[in-house]
């Protein structure tokens, strides 16, 4: 059993080893010489007593000498490694550092226990001993190898945790533990983790721990926690749902929510949930839900979501058809279908104007407008109604006969998503006769690709005798979002500022096709409405886990924005989006929000129930892994020796003072030497 020192900087203490010594020369006595009448007897009882003074001095220098090495080796800290350590120069300590381990319990965290356990540890290890620090957070590209260091470097990586939001468990912390242990020889592996049960997610998986595993519990002993489990938005209402855990948690809970705009909102908990009917203004809208009180768990008592408006999407029918509200005119269909008595009568609030009449009072609080059948409008209401769309509001444009020369728009050219290039007629003089055009099944994307499948692809079957040819150039930012069976584009978009510009090439009336006839029109007119005003959601979960959910690519690129402001393209056909920033991302196109989600920490990690050491043998399966206390001693392989010398140092104590005859009442009398003188002298 080597001995090792917590403090070896102190050991020049044993330097007043010399001390005793120097006393004991320096302070010897002169004998005297005494003469006296020959006393043969005298001499012979003096020469025994002078025996037994010269081993009493030699036994007082030894214990004056004992009690300065022990007191020396005291302050140094001594201590031994132990017998059944075997590997203990070489040891793994694995971190738990997920989110659960910010729980706290009398004003400590879980974190900071195990911190204080992992560098009485590390202290507690001889100098030449080998530590390695592996922690439960998912490894990334870049992170530093897991390798053995030396008790100081221990210390720094130990001094440089942090909670990770990122957490990947125990089990695959082990794993990489165990690969360490095993490429030098073996060592010996230390946990120290809060006992949370999902901390243990997988353990039974875990491979080739042959290592034997000692778990120091440094959780709380009675944790209890509260928490936002989710929040669902169910047309304008949000409904939060809270989850509980441990004995002692708060039977009475309240709920507070903040929109965006500041307004705050207070709702009691019946049955775990609370509900919402906050005012939404913006078609998306960040609100934060707070829970009161919560629990030993701090980092989950509030909870970001992204709300959609609950409201109707505002629409401004603009009639460009000379012919005024009609029943033959342009838009007499879509009247049909979104105004009074239609059948998407709720889901938008229609206004209509004719284009000469249009005034800037018109376009306010707008949403999207469609412009129907247009002729060459002026600069003047052009610019209106594009400045109003650069500031937010969508623009669907879609064709007709009152353009009579596409060559000469005038106005209208800026309020397309493509330039006109001529007009194509298939059908002849007759109307819907063939040679016509159908869509192609094949051409739908974006905000239209369902229409690409199922039930809404019979739209496809619509016939088209008449339509702008569209010049959609490469690099121009416009995107083809459904095409003719000839390619010709027949629905085209592009952003414009925080807006968006769409053009149908076709009419939405039976002059130029017979796509308002169709079933699946009202779905189409739906789509287009929303997508243009920013009101079509996308496919797009609430809630992402970060470490375990990801975001596949779109059917359009969009632009995904972080909470901190980074950006990161997400493409068709490229990689997904995986958070690694907790809270609020949006989800952009052309400019404008289209959708968001949260990313968030495990909501497991919430739940600080305990595994048992019964349950976590049986999911360790073969795997040797025993509980043990927290403590340098057991967990290090060192005993710590300092009781045992501070003894022996009392008994070195009492025995100098015993031979130094300080518990005697008399005085010890000089030495002398005395030398007998015969008759004759």
């Amino acid at each position: 059993m080597p001995f090792s020192w917590l403090r070896p900087e102190l050991l020049f203490g044993f330097a007043a080893l010399a001390a005793p010594v120097l006393i004991h020369l320096l302070g010897r006595k002169r004998k005297r010489v005494i003469k006296i009448a020959t006393l043969r007897f005298l001499e012979k009882a003096m020469a025994k007593s002078a025996a037994r003074w010269r081993l009493r001095r030699l036994l007082l220098l030894l214990s004056r000498i004992a009690v300065m090495g022990l007191l020396a080796a005291l302050f140094a800290g001594p201590g031994c490694e132990t017998a059944g350590a075997g590997s203990s120069a070489r040891r793994v300590i694995i971190m738990d550092v997920s989110r659960s381990m910010l729980a706290k319990e009398n004003g400590e965290s879980s974190l900071g226990r195990a911190v204080a356990e992992a560098e009485k540890i590390v202290r507690s290890s001889t100098q030449s001993a080998r530590l390695a620090i592996i922690t439960t957070a998912r490894a990334k590209e870049g992170d530093e190898v897991d390798s053995f260091t030396d008790p100081a470097g221990a210390l720094g990586r130990i001094e440089s945790l942090v909670p990770a939001d990122d957490d990947a468990g125990l089990a695959g912390a082990l794993e990489r533990g165990a690969a360490l242990a095993a490429s030098g020889g073996g060592a010996e592996i230390v946990v120290l983790t809060d006992m949370q049960r999902n901390a243990w997610r997988s353990i039974g998986s875990a491979e080739n721990l042959r290592a034997p595993v000692t778990v120091i519990d440094v959780g709380g002993k009675n944790p209890k926690n509260g928490w936002i489990d989710e929040v669902v938005q169910r047309g304008d209402e949000l409904s939060v749902t809270l989850g509980s855990s441990g004995e002692g948690t708060p039977p009475e809970r309240t709920v507070r929510l903040r929109t965006g705009s500041g307004t705050e909102l207070t709702a009691f908990v019946e049955n775990g949930k609370a509900l919402f009917r906050p005012e939404i203004k913006e078609s998306l809208e960040v609100v934060e839900v707070f829970s009161e009180p919560g629990g030993d768990l701090e980092t989950d008592d509030s909870l970001p979501f992204v709300a959609a408006s609950g409201g109707s999407t505002k629409v401004l029918l603009i009639n460009g058809d000379p012919r005024g509200f009609e029943l033959l005119d342009e838009t007499v269909f879509l009247r049909r279908a979104l105004g009074s008595g239609g059948k998407m009568e709720g889901r938008f609030d229609l206004r209509q104007v004719r284009l000469p009449e249009l005034a800037e009072r018109d376009l306010e609080d707008i949403d999207v407008a469609w412009l129907a059948n247009p002729g060459a409008i002026t600069e003047a209401a052009a610019s209106l109604i594009l400045t109003r769309v650069r500031s937010g509001m969508g623009l669907i444009v879609s064709a007709g006969d009152s353009l009579k020369d596409p060559s000469s728009p005038g106005g209208l050219a800026s309020l397309l998503a493509a330039p006109i290039r001529d007009v194509a007629v298939s059908g002849g003089a007759g109307k819907l006769r063939p040679p016509y055009q159908e869509m192609d099944r094949q051409g739908f994307s974006g905000a239209l690709e369902p229409f690409g499948e199922g039930e809404l692809s019979l739209i496809a079957g619509a016939h088209t005798r008449k339509y702008w040819l569209l010049e959609v150039g490469a690099g121009s930012g416009t995107n083809v979002l459904a095409r003719l069976l000839d390619q010709a584009p027949l629905v085209v978009e592009r952003g414009e500022g925080k807006g968006r510009l769409v053009t149908v090439a076709a009419s939405v009336d039976r002059d130029w096709s017979d796509l308002c006839l169709k079933p699946q029109f009202l779905p189409f007119v739906d789509k287009l409405l929303l997508y243009a005003g920013g009101r079509l959601r996308r496919e797009v979960p609430p809630y992402l886990v970060i470490g375990q959910g990801s975001l596949s690519p779109l059917r359009e690129p969009v632009t995904v924005v972080a909470p901190s402001g980074g950006k990161t393209s997400l493409v068709p056909g490229g990689s997904d989006f995986i958070p690694a920033e907790a809270g609020a991302h949006l989800v952009e196109s052309g400019g404008r929000a289209v959708a968001g989600f949260v990313a968030r920490i495990d909501p497991a990690e919430s739940d600080l129930e305990k595994i048992s050491p019964e349950e976590l043998e049986k999911a360790a399966g073969t795997a040797s892994i025993t509980i043990g206390e927290g403590g340098a001693g057991k967990a290090a392989g060192r005993r710590d020796v300092s009781a045992i010398v501070a003894i022996l140092l009392l008994l070195a104590l009492i025995f100098e003072a015993l031979l130094s005859g300080r518990w005697q009442s008399g005085k010890r009398g000089d030495a002398f030497d005395f030398a007998g003188r015969g008759s004759d002298g």
